[in-house]
């Protein structure tokens, strides 16, 4: 305390001023009698009891408090600012910029915003939402939050690492190191640890949900993945999920004319899976083949069965109830068949 001058030998109930501020010694410590404290410097241990009025800077150390009716900032150096209704702290967060409607929380956090179209964004974490530019709304809380991100508006992360693109808008990002994938992407929604991690993917309104679930290939778009390779299981209180099947949305509506002579290229078959990510061996199971369904297809100018997924040619995916139609087909050729041996007509 030396640096304030204070009486050496004070009694209870003395008062002294320094620096435009007046105390009184209670005995143990000299407490603030001032309320209003806007241009004064504070140096060693001060208690301040009651209300305290701040409209300039208050110095502790290398740090300072600056704030009005508008704002409140705690940085490091008074090069760091915040705009109308915003709240700055941290070593090195915000920067020269004003942005209006900003809370800013962290060591570096927000310290790239050079455009006061940068509004609204809340930051806390040290460096997140560091890259910042001009996007605005971003809500990025977590160590490296948002940290890819320059321009895009409207992301929401959370967690460790959790990123939203460098330019994306509108995503939704919950997990430490989640979608984490070094390219842009907007309108997706990835929960999970490690979830839409592959390098360079880019896609637009795609959901990966779960420990590293991943979009099938990048640059997909309109996918949603539950889960990673290892999934064996999906349960749910329901085994149907439905889908628009309204004829007020259709044209062009006639009878399938495939059936029992699709049915009938097409292979059932049972197998051991040998993945080749090693995600599951040597478990037995049936089904079909993937490139045996699309080579049906192909004999029968079909490809609009739409029964594999090769959005990822090294990966292919099967989609059994594509067929279901066709099946139907089927046992309605086979059932008029039978109704002809029935009544001597074969």
């Amino acid at each position: 305390m030396a640096a304030f001058n204070f009486p050496s030998s004070p009694n209870v109930n003395d008062t002294h001023t320094e620096n435009g501020v007046t105390y009184k010694w209670d005995g143990t410590v000299w407490n603030s009698e001032s309320t209003d404290i806007s241009n004064a410097t504070l140096i060693g241990d001060i208690n301040v009891l009651g209300d305290v009025t701040v409209d300039g800077t208050i110095q502790f150390g290398n740090y300072e408090i600056t704030g009005n009716a508008n704002y409140l900032q705690l940085t490091n150096s008074a090069t760091q600012k915040v705009g109308t209704n915003g709240t700055l702290i941290g070593y090195g967060a915000g920067s020269t910029t004003l942005a209006n409607n900003c809370t800013i929380i962290g060591y570096n956090a927000g310290d790239a915003i050079n455009s006061t179209a940068a509004t609204d964004n809340t930051l806390i974490g040290g460096v997140a939402g560091s890259a910042i530019t001009s996007g605005a709304r971003n809500t990025y809380i977590g160590y490296a939050a948002g940290i890819t991100n320059t321009t895009g508006n409207d992301n929401t992360t959370i967690g460790h690492n959790s990123y939203s693109g460098a330019t994306g808008n509108g995503n939704t990002v919950v997990g430490s190191f989640c979608g984490n994938t070094g390219g842009s992407y907007s309108n997706c929604t990835f929960v999970g640890y490690s979830a839409a991690t592959v390098y360079g993917w880019t896609g637009t309104n795609n959901s990966a949900i779960g420990f590293n679930a991943e979009p099938s290939a990048i640059g997909v778009s309109n996918e949603f993945t539950l889960g990673d390779a290892f999934i064996t299981t999906l349960r749910c209180n329901t085994q149907t999920i439905s889908s628009l099947s309204d004829a007020r949305d259709k044209k062009n509506i006639k009878t399938i004319g495939l059936g029992t002579d699709f049915i009938d290229s097409v292979r059932p078959v049972e197998f051991d899976w040998n993945r080749r990510d090693g995600s599951k061996v040597d478990v037995h199971d049936c089904g079909f083949i993937a490139q045996e369904l699309q080579e049906a297809q192909d004999k029968f100018d079909a490809n609009w069965v739409n029964s594999v997924m090769d959005s990822n040619p090294e990966k292919l995916e099967a989609r059994y109830g594509r067929l279901i139609p066709i099946m139907v087909k089927a046992i309605q050729e086979l059932s008029e068949r039978v109704e002809e041996l029935k009544n001597g007509r074969a």
